[in-house]
């Protein structure tokens, strides 16, 4: 995954916190995020 596609679903899956210039990504809100993905075959 190319960090401007991990950028925009940390964006869509809320996960993001900005403090001053630094972004931070909430690893368990994306995790989450990303389970609603999964394709179960």
């Amino acid at each position: 995954m190319c960090q401007s596609k991990f950028e925009q679903m940390a964006k869509d899956a809320k996960a993001i916190y900005k403090v001053d210039k630094l972004v931070l990504v909430n690893c368990d809100i994306f995790e989450e995020y990303l389970e609603t993905f999964r394709m179960y075959v």
